[in-house]
C-alpha cells in the first residue's frame, strides 16, 4: 500500500526468504510481485543500527 503511494518500502528478512513456513514457489511469486510493485526484499539482513529523523527511519 505505501509503495503504491510513492513511499520507498524495504522488507528486511533475517532469514534466507520471507514467510519461511510457506511453500517456496508461493513465496517466490509473492517476492517477484512485490519487486514489480517497487518493494525491495532483503534476505539475510542484520540490522546493526537504527536512526529516525522527521522523514525517515534509517537502518
Amino acid at each position: 500500500m505505501f509503495a503504491k503511494c510513492g513511499a520507498n518500502v524495504t522488507i528486511l528478512e533475517g532469514g534466507p526468504r520471507i514467510l519461511p513456513g510457506f511453500e517456496v514457489e508461493l513465496v517466490h511469486q509473492l517476492t517477484k510481485q512485490m519487486t514489480v510493485e517497487g518493494i525491495a526484499v532483503v534476505p539475510n539482513a542484520i540490522v546493526l543500527h537504527a536512526e529516525e529523523n522527521e522523514e525517515n527511519v534509517i537502518l
